[in-house]
């Protein structure tokens, strides 16, 4: 995308996505051009070129749409995706998905032990009914809904199996349970997982209740707490795309956008004034430049937030001020580059007053968005101070004994060596301990969040054990890594 304006030169030129977040992967130029090398579906929307110089600037909006998102499976004559078996499913998983179908038979979702026979799971419709059946060696589990769902209408199934027991929950519905017999409790699934079909149906289970494949659009799809994009994820057979646009549901001159993340596999980008799934809501929502150098975020309820920069605040970020030590509160953050050379060791300093107790994130950083892999992370928990780290095999877990005061500065420093860690608050004696396991180095690819986290984006790591920011003020954060550059972002 390129902007162009007849300012006077010269004219810088910046990029911001309007109410959400840049594409990561995203670069701009000095000349105001704005390249998404690896373009997604969630990098729709509208973007915001501000070109500006001494005398004026103006706003130019682009609004920027991405097809081919999602699949559509015809079965003429099969049609089906293949993606690596579920990952951690021999004692529970759990995997949700969004679907429009078109033939009231046909399988959605298999994944098989062996060729033929042996454990496996199997989801997909029969007469419009919805049955999802599970092999654990001892006789097969079927739960069924008790009535047709709609045909060319999106609904969301989710199933989950703990041990014997699975449930099977279609849209808002009453859960449907039940449970396996015999003594075995395990799932062993090793061949890779269908969606849409497979390729032979004699090659798997005669056991898995249909016999061709499921016809209609899939998009969202979700295997525990990891969302993929099938397009992208998975490797497709003679799988074309989904027109979800083609009814345009989108009012008030709102446009139609492709979503493979959505229940709905679309979403609108709606205009000034209007918000809602459809543009169908009248009210505050977020337009070009309302926030100014801020980013706009839509409320579920209605309504709008401006996320100010560093040194901006007031309703719509019109406000300039100066921060020395800033104050946090209501998941506010600050978000700093992502800590190089953090590998093999990463020593972090902070100087903070709290003025509540309640458990707040101070630091967080992460190898990815969507909370899987390595992590770091420092927090108040139960009116103390606790460090977590973890490099692939399991958290280390280091708290510190003294009990926090509110309204009182307190120092504190932890640092990390491979598999090592320490902690010290204020002058109390270091508390020391290890990561489990045998992996050693730290990755990490989001920036340096501080007193909070962007939740428009980021995911917290389950096994950081915290979801709300810090209530307080930060006086000084240091950070030492492998070659002792040190990151000093305030004090």
């Amino acid at each position: 995308m390129d902007c162009q304006t007849t300012l006077e030169q010269p004219v810088a030129y910046t990029w911001s996505k309007q109410g959400d977040s840049m594409p990561t992967d995203a670069t701009t130029t000095s000349e105001g051009v704005l390249t998404i090398p690896n373009i997604r579906g969630q990098d729709a929307g509208t973007y915001i070129c501000t070109a500006k110089n001494r005398y004026a600037a103006i706003d130019i909006p682009t609004v920027v749409v991405v097809t081919g998102v999602v699949p559509y499976f015809s079965q003429a004559p099969l049609s089906y995706m293949v993606m690596p078996t579920l990952p951690d499913a021999y004692l529970t998983f759990e995997v949700e998905l969004s679907f429009k179908p078109e033939n009231p038979n046909g399988l959605i979702l298999y994944n098989g032990q062996i060729q033929h026979t042996g454990d496996f799971i199997s989801l997909g419709l029969n007469d419009g009914r919805v049955e999802f059946r599970y092999e654990l060696g001892s006789g097969v589990v079927l739960l069924k809904s008790d009535k047709p769902i709609e045909m060319k209408k999106w609904h969301t199934v989710r199933i989950s199996r703990n041990r014997k027991d699975g449930v099977l929950q279609i849209n808002d519905e009453m859960e449907i349970t039940g449970s396996a017999t015999g003594k075995f409790l395990g799932l062993d699934l090793l061949e890779p997982l269908y969606i849409g079909g497979v390729p032979d149906f004699s090659q798997i289970s005669k056991q898995n209740g249909f016999d061709r494949g499921f016809v209609g659009c899939i998009s969202l799809f979700k295997v525990g707490t990891v969302v993929h994009e099938l397009v992208k994820d998975a490797e497709a057979h003679s799988v074309t795309t989904c027109e979800t646009c083609a009814t345009r549901p989108c009012v008030h001159n709102g446009i139609c956008q492709e979503a493979a993340l959505s229940p709905f596999g679309y979403k609108c980008i709606c205009p000034p004034g209007f918000s809602g799934q459809d543009c169908e809501k009248i009210g505050d929502a977020c337009y070009p430049g309302v926030c100014g150098e801020g980013r706009c975020v839509n409320k579920a309820g209605g309504g709008f937030d401006c996320y100010c920069p560093f040194g901006k605040s007031g309703l719509r970020c019109e406000k300039e001020i100066i921060i020395i030590e800033p104050a946090l509160s209501d998941d506010a953050y600050v978000a700093y580059p992502t800590p190089k050379d953090a590998l093999r060791k990463m020593n972090l300093e902070m100087k903070i007053k709290p003025r509540m107790l309640n458990d707040g994130l101070l630091m967080y950083s992460a190898q990815s968005y969507d909370g899987q892999g390595d992590f770091t992370s420092l927090a108040i928990k139960n009116k103390t101070i606790e460090f977590r780290f973890d490099t692939g095999s399991g958290p280390a877990i280091l708290r510190s004994p003294q009990k926090l005061q509110a309204d009182k500065w307190v120092n504190i420093v932890a640092e990390r060596d491979l598999r090592q860690g320490s902690l010290i608050v204020d002058d109390s004696p270091p508390v020391t301990g290890e990561s489990p396991g045998h992996t050693r180095g730290l990755n990490l690819r989001l920036p340096l969040y501080i007193g909070g986290y962007d939740k428009q984006q980021v995911t917290i790591a389950p096994l950081a054990d915290i979801t709300h920011g810090f209530d307080g003020c930060i006086g000084h954060v240091s950070v030492f890594l492998k070659l002792y550059l040190c990151l000093s972002y305030f004090s």
